[in-house]
């Protein structure tokens, strides 16, 4: 809690085979992740980032890295009101992940939020907003349980971009 993170060499926050929470308060700047987790099996527990509540929250900030959280394999979040606006991607998972990431305010340059072959994985992206994005969600692969629902995108190009001949969104 309440926590700066800047410009570390590569993360901020690194971690494999773990769970924890980063609650609120906390500051993630200048990185090429501002956390990056991943695991040799789908996580028993999970990586909460942020915390539930009311609108006016204190949320955490991930600014000008190159991703604010990236999920690499078999990882399980919860991202709740969290402000990101980083270089390529606010989060970006990719292998057999589940997630909720919910009143979040994604303004990353290329995607808010990509999701690539999270396979059987639940991922529910919920109540964000989107601002400035050129995509604001981005689909590649095979992500079967993939849901999203009440979204708010003022992004440059695409709300929704599904990529890939055998993208399959959920």
């Amino acid at each position: 809690e309440d926590c700066f993170f800047q410009n570390m060499v590569n993360q901020g926050i690194i971690s494999w085979d773990a769970s924890y929470t980063v609650t609120k308060g906390n500051k993630f700047t200048g990185s090429i992740d501002g956390i990056l987790a991943g695991g040799s099996m789908l996580l028993n527990g999970e990586i909460q980032v942020g915390i539930p509540g009311p609108a006016d929250a204190f949320h955490n900030q991930f600014y000008d890295n190159t991703i604010g959280i990236r999920s690499t394999s078999n990882g399980v979040f919860k991202i709740w009101r969290n402000t990101f606006d980083d270089f390529d991607f606010d989060v970006a998972m990719t292998g057999l992940n589940e997630s909720e990431s919910n009143h979040n305010l994604f303004e990353a340059e290329a995607a808010g939020v990509q999701m690539e072959s999270t396979g059987l994985g639940y991922n529910a992206v919920n109540c964000n907003s989107y601002a400035d994005n050129i995509v604001g969600v981005n689909i590649v692969g095979n992500n079967e349980l993939f849901t999203f629902r009440e979204e708010q995108f003022n992004t440059q190009y695409h709300d929704l971009f599904l990529e890939g001949p055998s993208t399959n969104p959920g």
